[in-house]
């Protein structure tokens, strides 16, 4: 009676460890993220990204420029063109999205930033990293202005 009793307990046992292997396989399966359950769209990436940008351009502004080696300056601002060329990619793909309208309060609200970023690069020093930015806020302004806009 011994052993049998020890054997259903060795059964449950490795029954409750199989059950619970198939648990943790079926979690590692599903990525239940936010941005999995609530996926932004490609204007709230373009903003996120822009919004970014605009911060890290006043950090950089307001801060004394011998704390800031030269190669890290440039660093920066290099990051900083990254996440403009991404924005700039974001508006890209929301404007060929057919099913993709935007808010006109949206899109005066992300030109507004585009505007407060080109005012900051206007009051840097101007070197070939500036003149880019001014060109891609350029070409963020025109893909706006070509946004289908809802009322």
């Amino acid at each position: 009676m011994k052993y049998i009793k020890l054997s259903s307990q060795k059964i449950i046992i490795i029954v409750f460890g199989m059950l619970m292997g198939n648990i943790h396989l079926d979690a590692e399966r599903m990525s239940l993220s936010f941005d999995s359950l609530f996926p932004s769209s490609w204007y709230e990436k373009a903003l996120y990204s822009s919004m970014h940008v605009w911060g890290n351009l006043q950090d950089l502004q307001a801060m004394d420029p011998c704390q800031l080696h030269p190669e890290q300056h440039g660093i920066l601002l290099d990051a900083m063109l990254g996440r403009m060329v991404f924005a700039q990619f974001c508006l890209e793909h929301m404007m060929q999205d057919e099913s993709s309208v935007v808010f006109s309060d949206d899109v005066v609200y992300l030109k507004n930033i585009m505007n407060k970023i080109e005012q900051t690069v206007s009051s840097k020093c101007s070197d070939d990293r500036m003149a880019c930015f001014k060109y891609m806020v350029g070409k963020m302004k025109k893909s706006l202005n070509g946004a289908v806009v809802c009322h």
